[in-house]
């Protein structure tokens, strides 16, 4: 009997154990509110999101890359969605999305996950292949020029019967004023009249 207890703690041990769920744990979970107080420490983000939208009634959709990860933080009287975005920036994540109901609380949480796709770096590529990839990105094009008519069509004819000097251009009260001549050079006060 002793040995099947002991099998069974072993069993149970390398179960749980070394998976580092034991020493994973969120403490003092805790809501008013839309407020949440919770320490985690090494908890799985699936584990921590389930609880925080068990408590606060929000639905979860996480990848199973980003669910395996874990995180330790410590969070005191925060608001909810600024709770989840502590959470995801510890992890680097930045392809989340918060979704509020129209009375304002949280109603869900999206991760999206980008699909990248490798691709055959062994593989022989032919002669047009090779120079339809390796092509300049710009090339350079003749450039159209087109002739924009001219504003007229034949050349201004100036009548001197259209300008006539002597028709209000100069008032007689303007005639007899002298205006000082337009100095060229700047003015360089001299010690001459002192």
């Amino acid at each position: 009997m002793r040995k099947l207890a002991v099998i069974i703690a072993t069993v149970l041990l390398v179960h749980f154990g070394l998976s580092g769920s034991a020493l994973a744990e969120l403490k003092k979970l805790k809501s008013q509110g839309i407020y949440v107080s919770f320490e985690a420490r090494d908890e799985r983000v699936e584990d921590l999101f389930k609880a925080l939208s068990e408590e606060f009634s929000f639905n979860v959709n996480i990848p199973s890359t980003l669910a395996s990860k874990t995180v330790s933080t410590s969070v005191r009287h925060m608001p909810i969605d600024r709770a989840i975005i502590r959470v995801f920036s510890l992890l680097n994540e930045t392809n989340y999305k918060i979704e509020y109901s129209p009375t304002g609380m949280v109603s869900a949480v999206k991760v999206f996950t980008i699909e990248t796709k490798k691709t055959d770096k062994t593989k022989k590529v032919t002669r047009g292949n090779y120079q339809r990839n390796n092509r300049r990105t710009y090339v350079r094009r003749p450039v159209r020029r087109v002739r924009r008519p001219s504003v007229y069509r034949e050349s201004p004819v100036y009548y001197d019967d259209e300008f006539i000097d002597d028709e209000g251009y100069y008032p007689d009260e303007y005639e007899d004023r002298q205006y000082q001549p337009q100095r060229r050079t700047p003015f360089i006060p001299s010690d001459e009249g002192e």
